[in-house]
Parts: structure tokens; sequence; C-alpha cells
């Protein structure tokens, strides 16, 4: 096939062919001249780009209109589509080029290519877009296939992109400019070569003739003239480095002849706080009105004058405040032709916060100094002092005629290590850290004070101290050391009366509780053997005498005994052990079955309970008295159900007990831990009211605390913290 490609004999003369022939020569005529006359800028290497694919298209064509075999032919229309799916990529990058907006489409570039880059090779070595071709009365012409369709999708989604970019730019740039000039007369000439698109018809078997060469033809021209009246861009890529321009520490803005902004840096977007595409086209004015004045504008274009460093305050459009530097300059291309002006704007502002700053600085540094609220001082490390405030002179008796004078004489001998030592630490650190020391007064007494240091800014021999007299404060320590000796004294004293009152105490209870143990056990002893020798001689009258006679004495008892327990908590010595607490319940709950062994009790463990750390007896004391409590006030219940469950948090264990039992009122629930305080009557609940109280005390030794929270007739739950044994691991 490729002999017959190659072979002449294979070709004849077609006149249809003359037009598109001539109209390629004269789009490659145009692409070289305007790529030379540009100096291969961006944009004339994307202009040639452009004219190149439409050259590739007609060139081809019109060989395909002279190919006597339709093998050839076809041929010809597969190799015109190396050119032909580049066609709307290079007008759509064209335009953006033209109104420089090709920076905010870069991934878009790469996919267009891309996806142009698929057409072309589908059309060249597949059969699924061009399938054949079919002789018409001017010869032979491609005819289309399914992978056509998203191609003329592709094809005309970038023309629709490209004409509206124009429309866009259109819109807003100034009238009367060159900018709009040249956007409008590309605007016409893309409308019109637009209008070549009516060929794709034929590629579908309709036999209309192929008249694209014509719009094609009179868009070179209009172009040619575009290109020679108005250039392709004002400011051409050779005076406006994109690199050099987005380092620039100063924001750079080329404004046209119209005082259109042409080229911005990324400085200068970001100092106005405008995007990029949203400045280019637009007056230099809608940034600030007052950043060129007129009359400075005519000198530059009419006297070549610049504008050097003119120190501005901007707000722009938005509001923003910006204290600025600015400078412009005329552009004159190489024949001495005036292009347009360079601006450079140098923001300010911080440096102008920075002055402020400082001043004012300076203004409380003075106020300070001048102040008698605190000694300062300007010194040297040669030991001079070389400058003192009012304050510092009041506090050593001296006056301004005393000044300057060596701090090393100002200095008891026993205090100068400390000042050796703060005098290497502003050489290291810059400050000193406050201490205390003393100067001579000027009749030779001595005077506390507390200084602190630190270097003057730029210097690394002078420094600022900064001196507060403590005579007052000695004093007031003084005085303090005195009373604190009086009340250690007091305190001694009033705890040796407290150790011998508690020793008082402890044999008062021992006594009392020795003296009532005894006529109770003989009222008790007596009133059973009365009971047991002459019970059928008495009444039941008596009988229920000698029954409330023995009740009450056992409560007697039961009270003695809980009120000496009690006493002895606070000084009893407690022995931490770690110990199973789930064996503990277990063991206690079935001690009280024993007790009651007609009542139908159930023990529910939530969880494994941890192992606790803590005094073994004491805590079995706590969990006795708690379900105690629980299996009391259950009694009314069918099944009494307790329960009893942990939850571990931060090192401390939470317990609760909780029964289904009658619960008391929560309004009375600061009586709950108080000695001999009952929530319930005697008759029903029986109770000395002393073992919760017990229960808070051994509690609290423990470090942990105890609370409860409870419903009428809903039962009780007891909650109580003990530390966890694995703590004491840890802490170890």
């Amino acid at each position: 096939m490729w002999r017959e490609f190659f072979h002449f004999i294979n070709y004849t003369f077609n006149p249809h062919a003359v037009p598109l022939f001539l109209t390629a020569v004269l789009l490659t005529a145009l692409g070289s001249v305007v790529l030379v006359r540009e100096k291969a800028s961006q944009v004339s290497l994307k202009f040639f780009f452009l004219t190149s694919t439409l050259s590739i298209w007609l060139f081809c064509f019109s060989m395909m209109y002279c190919a006597e075999l339709p093998e050839v032919a076809l041929s010809w229309s597969k190799l015109a589509y190396i050119g032909v799916p580049f066609l709307p990529v290079s007008i759509y990058l064209f335009a953006l080029s033209i109104l420089q907006l090709s920076s905010h489409y870069k991934i878009r570039f790469w996919s267009i290519m891309l996806m142009a880059t698929g057409f072309s090779g589908a059309a060249l070595f597949t059969n699924q877009f061009i399938t054949h071709v079919q002789l018409f009365n001017w010869g032979y012409y491609p005819q289309y296939g399914l992978l056509s369709l998203p191609f003329l999708a592709f094809f005309f989604t970038l023309m629709v992109l490209s004409i509206k970019h124009y429309w866009n730019a259109y819109k807003i740039t100034p009238t009367h400019s060159r900018h709009h000039h040249r956007v409008t007369l590309f605007l016409i000439a893309f409308l019109i070569a637009l209008l070549g698109a009516v060929d794709y018809l034929v590629k579908f078997g309709i036999p209309i003739y192929p008249v694209g060469f014509l719009p094609i033809s009179i868009f070179a021209l209009l172009a040619a003239f575009t290109v020679r009246r108005f250039h392709l861009q004002d400011i051409p890529s050779t005076y406006s480095i994109n690199e050099v321009m987005d380092h620039l520490g100063d924001a750079l803005l080329v404004l046209d002849r119209d005082g259109a902004i042409r080229v911005v840096n990324e400085t200068a977007c970001t100092l106005f706080e405008i995007k990029e595409k949203d400045l280019i086209g637009k007056s230099i004015h809608c940034i600030a009105p007052q950043i060129i004045s007129q009359n400075q504008w005519n000198n530059l274009i009419d006297h070549d004058t610049p504008v050097k460093q003119a120190e501005i305050d901007i707000t722009t459009d938005k509001g923003k405040e910006i204290y600025a530097s600015i400078s412009a300059n005329s552009m004159k291309d190489k024949k001495n032709e005036f292009l347009g002006i360079i601006c450079l704007v140098r923001d300010l502002s911080e440096i102008k916060k920075e002055q402020e700053a400082r001043k004012k600085i300076e203004e409380r540094m003075n106020l300070l100094f001048n102040s008698k609220i605190i000694g300062i001082t300007i010194a040297n490390f040669n030991g001079n002092i070389i400058e003192g405030n009012d304050a510092f002179l009041q506090m050593l008796g001296l006056t301004e005629k005393d000044m300057p004078c060596k701090w090393t004489k100002l200095t008891p001998e026993e205090w100068q290590p400390k000042d050796e030592f703060a005098v290497q630490e502003l050489k290291m650190k810059g400050t000193a850290t406050p201490y205390e020391k003393e100067y001579f007064y000027k009749d030779g007494s001595r005077v506390p004070i507390l200084i602190g240091a630190a270097l003057l800014p730029e210097s690394q021999n002078e420094c600022a101290c900064f001196i507060l007299d403590i005579t007052e404060q000695k004093k007031a320590e003084q005085k303090i050391q005195h009373l604190n000796f009086d009340l250690e004294k007091r305190v001694e004293q009033r705890t040796e009366e407290l150790k011998d009152l508690v020793q008082e105490l402890e044999a008062f209870s021992y006594s009392i509780s020795h003296e009532l143990r005894t006529p109770l056990t003989l009222i008790g002893g007596f009133s059973k053997l009365l009971s047991e020798t002459h019970h059928d001689k008495l009444d039941k009258e008596g009988k229920s005498y000698l029954n409330h006679i023995q009740d009450h004495t056992q409560q007697m008892g039961d009270l003695i005994e809980d009120l000496m327990v009690y006493s002895q908590l606070s000084r009893k010595e407690i022995l931490t052990n770690d110990f199973n607490i789930e064996s503990m319940c277990k063991e206690v709950f079935e001690d009280f079955k024993l007790l009651e062994p007609d009542r139908v009790c159930l023990l529910k463990i939530a969880s494994p309970l941890p192992h606790v750390l803590g005094d073994e007896v004491m805590i079995r004391q706590v969990i006795s008295n708690l379900m105690g409590n629980a299996i009391k006030f259950t009694k009314n219940q069918e099944l009494s159900i307790i329960e009893i469950g942990a939850i571990e948090k931060k090192g401390k264990l939470t317990f609760y007990i909780q029964d289904n039992g009658v619960g008391f009122n929560m309004k009375e629930i600061n009586k709950l831990f108080t000695v001999f305080q009952r929530l319930h009557d005697k008759q029903n609940f029986k109770g000395t009211g002393a073992g919760l109280a017990i229960v808070q005390r051994i509690i609290v030794r423990h470090g942990g605390k105890i609370w409860a929270e409870s419903k009428m007739g809903k039962g009780t739950i007891f909650y109580f913290t003990l530390p966890l044994a694995s703590a004491k691991e840890e802490a170890a």
C-alpha cells in the first residue's frame, strides 16, 4: 500500500485541491513570520502550533482530493488526523496565552493534550474513527465511525470555551485600549474560523461541498492583520520573566499605555488580595485610586520622569490599608517607542508598625526611667554605673553629681561574687536572673535590694539594671519569722494538751464502758435466771417485762460495744495488706445465712473483684456492716438480692453493694453516717445507729470516700472507694 502511496501515477491534478493547498501554505508562512517577529515568545509558539495543525489538515486533504485510489485517499485522510485532533487544542491554548490565563489551567492543558493524542492514535491505527472514504464529484472524502462522536463533542467544547474566554476578556478590558481591539479582532477571527466546521457534515455522508478552507483563509488574513497592528501582546515575554518576577520581594505591576494591568507577580496578588486573572486587563485604579496620581502618570508618559520611592497610604477597594513605597518608570522598545510602565510597590506596613512599636517602647522606657517606681541604672561590665534614675539615687541617698560611679564601691565585699556571676550570665544569655544583695547607703548603712539586668540592644558591654528596694519586705519577713516561731511554740503546747486530753478521754471511755458492762451483765444474768427459775410463778405481764429487760440490756451492750469500736478506730494502726475482697464478701454472706437459715438470700458478684490494698480486719468490718444492713432491710422481700461490683478508675476501685430493700428518703442523707442517727424505726429494724459511722471512718482512714443512693421501696446502693492492689506495685 505504501508503494502505491508514494507512486505519482496514483495521483492526478484536481482543481478542488488548489484552494486547500494555497491556504495551507499561507498559514505556514503566517505562523513562521509571527514566530520570528515575536522572537519565539510563548504566545507566538502557540500561534505557530495553531497554524501548523491547520496546515497539516488542509495539505493532507488537498492530497486526498488528488488521489486516484481509495486506499491512497484513506491513508491521506488518516495522516490529516496528525493535526486535526490538536486543532481545537491549539485554538484553546492560543486563547489562554493571548488572555494570559495559561498558568491557571495547567492541569486542563495536559488533560486535553492527552485526549487529543488518543483521538489521533485512534484515527491513525484503527478503522473505528475513519471507516472508509467516499467518492464525491470533488474527490474522495473520509467517512466517520462511532469514535467520531466523542471527538466532535471534544472539538466543539474547546471551541466554545475559547470563544467564552475571548468574550469575557472583551467585556472587562477597557474600551478603545489596544488589548480590547486585539481581543475583539481575534474573537471575530475565531467565530469565522468556526464556520469551517461545516466540513464535518460531509464526513457523515451529506454531499455538501467542503468550503471550510474559505473561513480558515479569512481567519488567517484577519489574524495576520491583528498581529501586525497590535502584536500578540502589548508586553512581549522578553520583558517579563515570570520566574524573576515571582521571586521579587516587591509587588510588580506592568501597565500598558491605557493604564491597564498586563503583567503582575505573585507578590502583587498577595499584597492586594486579588487573583491574577481578576487583575489582568483591569485599570491600575481598580486596586486603589491614589496609587499613581494623574500628574505622576503624565510625567511618566510625556517627560519620562520616574517616580522614586514615594511613600503613600493606600486603601484598596476591599478596605485593606497599606503603607507603601511606590516606584514607577516608563518602558520602551528598541525603537524607543513607549510600551508601558513598570510599577514596583513595596509594602512598608510592617516596617511602619515596628517603628511605631519601637517608638512606644522608647516612650514607655523613658516614662519608666523617669518614674520613681523602681530604680533603673545603665551600667557597663567595667564596673561603672553610667546613669541612674531618681528612684535609684533616692534609694542610696545619692545625687546626679555622684554619677557616674563604681557599682563595685557601692556593693559590700561579700556580695561581689554574686555580681560577677550575674555579669557572666549576662554575657552568655543576655539577661541576669534577679537576685538579692545589698548596697551601701550614703551614710554607710546597708540597703537590701532585688536586682535584675538585661543587655541593651545592639550592645555587648552595657546593660540596664532594675533595682527594687526590699527593706520593708525584709522587715516583714523578720516579723513573720518571729510570728512563726511563736506559732510553732503554741502548736507544740496545744498538741501536748490534746495528747493529754485524748489519753484522759480514752481512759474515761474505757472506764465508762467497763463500769457499764458489769451492771449490764448482772442485770442480764439475773433477769435470765429469774425467767428460768420462776417462769411458772410469773404471769403473762411479768414475763413480758422480763423479755423487755433482756432485750434492752442486750441493746445497751451492743451500743457500748459499737461506741468502743468507733472511738478506737481513729487511733488504731492500719495494717496494709493485699487481699482478695471477693472471697471476703462470700465468707461474710455465708456467715449471715447461718444466722438466718430461713431467709432466702441471693448474692450476685457483678464481675470478678480485683485484689485491694488495706487493713483486712477493718475492711471485713465494712463489708459485714454494709451486707448486714442489706440483709436487715430486705427482710420483707420474698427473695433478698444483694449485688456487689467494682469499677476501676485512675488507680482506685469504686465498689458498690446494692439491695432490693425498703430504701430511705434521700432528703435525710445528711443523717446517714452520723453516730446513733437512725432513718427507720427500732420496732421493725433493730440496730444501734453506729454501723454506718464506723464504715465511714474506716473508709476515710484508707484514703477513700463513701456515699449512697436510694429510693423508697426500690432499694439502696452504697458506693465506697479503696486503693487498687496494683497501685502499690506501681508506686514501688
